[in-house]
């Protein structure tokens, strides 16, 4: 069935043609005079489609078109290319027998993963080499020439059939070894779409197949991938039966440790002399070590790799000693809660009058005389303004995301108070890898002292990140969150 209709008023004067070709339909429409735009939709049957054509049809000529004698649809001519042979080291012939059904089908959960995971790297490294994937297209015409040329490469290695549609143009390319089909370069027409697909064996579903890449390097990247593809399979049939042989054992393994973690942690920190807290969630074992009388480590160990990583805790332990040994400002290494935003410098109180009207007289300087307060909140005054300005000032230049608290509630001695912020009221937190953040801590007494050091500091913590074993924060026995591990009374 072929039907050409028309449109013609003051205003138009347009076409639109439909052909059947066995179960399906395509539709060219258009102005008169140009070649229109083409949509081609398949049907489970012939039937199905010619049923489907007759409504297009009436619907059109409800709305005013005019039936002319049918115009020949034009297809697109594609020459079929001569076969060329690709030069490329083959896999060894020896190899052809791993391709068995039992290797290549009803894969389980892991053997499918396992094919998938490799064959994504295969597909970077080849067919997108770093180019976005192609989306579909109306065109008919569209990836016709490219799969005439796909169709004409000999390779050596894999055995190849040509499947063409009613149009003549290549639709499908099936690739197999020993009798096995193992790759299909597809096109094919989905909801008026033209689509590009590579399916490996593996695949099974249609919408996790693989696209293309880019059409300028389609040629180029398909030729790359079948040129290595049957090595590749066979690399991987010789290394998938010890590979999933380990992943079993692997999971056992994890299986009984997980119901002895706290037996293991405590043969690893027997001999060592450290307190330690351990806290178990239903992920993540958190191990909390105290290295210093106000400070511990804190380590994130996952269950799935909880036995390969736990042999690390102590050498991070004793990264983290040398660290210790060696800064020169007293330092917090946590996360971001409750830091200001980047580039902001935050002051507790701009009224200091406050002071002496409130209970923060008694709070924070009890039995000061009024001279006295005076003194001290003329101290802290000087202290903020200093350090508002140069303490991102010392940090100009470097690359490093920062941002400043500046607090009033200043303490003198540690002991009786439960925040370390009671001491060091000044912080300037930096952005350092692993999404952590430094907190480097000053009192309004002497910070002088500590602004040379204020950039060397943070490379030395930078350099312990990168050489540690395992991730770490460094955090205060003296902080309100982390009351319950009873560290912050010693």
């Amino acid at each position: 069935m072929r039907k050409r209709l028309e449109f013609k008023d003051s205003s138009s004067d347009k076409f639109w043609e439909i052909e059947v070709l066995g179960s399906s339909h395509t539709v060219r429409f258009g102005r008169m005079g140009t070649d229109g735009q083409e949509k081609v939709k398949e049907f489970k049957d012939e039937a199905t489609a010619l049923k489907d054509a007759e409504k297009l049809v009436a619907s059109k000529l409800r709305k005013g078109y005019v039936e002319v004698e049918a115009g020949e649809v034009r297809l697109p001519v594609v020459e079929e290319q001569v076969p060329v042979t690709l030069e490329y080291m083959p896999m060894p012939e020896e190899k052809v027998g791993l391709f068995t059904p039992e290797q290549l089908k009803n894969l389980n959960e892991f053997r499918a993963a396992y094919w998938r995971r490799k064959m994504d790297g295969l597909m970077r490294e080849t067919v997108y080499d770093g180019h976005y994937r192609m989306e579909p297209t109306e065109s008919l015409s569209s990836l016709a020439d490219q799969f005439e040329e796909f169709a004409s490469w000999e390779l050596a290695d894999m055995q190849k059939v040509v499947e063409r549609n009613a149009n003549g143009q290549v639709s499908a390319i099936r690739y197999s070894i020993n009798g096995q089909e193992v790759l299909a370069l597809v096109r094919h027409v989905e909801n008026g779409y033209i689509h590009g697909r590579i399916i490996p064996f593996f695949i099974e579903l249609p919408w996790e197949a693989y696209r293309f890449g880019k059409k300028g390097r389609m040629v180029l990247g398909t030729r790359r991938l079948l040129i290595r593809y049957a090595r590749f399979c066979a690399e991987h049939l010789e290394q998938i039966e010890g590979a999933e042989l380990k992943h079993s054992k692997d999971a056992k393994i994890r299986s009984v440790a997980e119901g002895s973690i706290p037996l293991v942690v405590e043969s690893l920190m027997a001999e060592t002399g450290y307190e330690y807290a351990m806290t178990e969630t239903a992920k993540t074992v958190l191990l909390r070590v105290r290295v210093r009388k106000r400070r511990f480590v804190e380590i994130s160990l996952p269950h799935r790799s909880f036995l390969q990583r736990v042999g690390d805790v102590l050498p991070t332990l004793e990264r983290v000693e040398r660290l210790l040994n060696e800064y020169e400002i007293p330092f917090l290494l946590g996360n971001k809660e409750g830091c200001p935003d980047w580039g902001k410098v935050e002051v507790e109180f701009e009224d200091w009058s406050v002071v002496e009207r409130t209970h923060l007289r008694q709070e924070l300087f009890r039995g000061m005389s009024d001279h006295e307060l005076q003194k001290a909140v003329k101290l802290y005054q000087m202290a903020i303004n200093t350090l508002a300005q140069v303490l991102p000032a010392s940090l100009e230049g470097t690359g490093y995301q920062h941002s400043v608290d500046l607090n009033l509630r200043h303490h003198r001695w540690m002991e009786g108070y439960r925040a370390e912020v009671d001491v060091y009221p000044a912080s300037l937190h930096v952005a350092m890898p692993q999404r952590k953040v430094l907190h480097l801590l000053f009192d309004y007494e002497n910070f002088s002292d500590y602004l040379p050091h204020i950039v060397p500091t943070i490379e030395l913590v930078k350099v312990a990140m990168e050489e540690a074993k395992l991730g770490f924060k460094l955090l205060s026995t003296k902080s309100y969150e982390h009351r319950s591990l009873g560290w912050e009374r010693d």
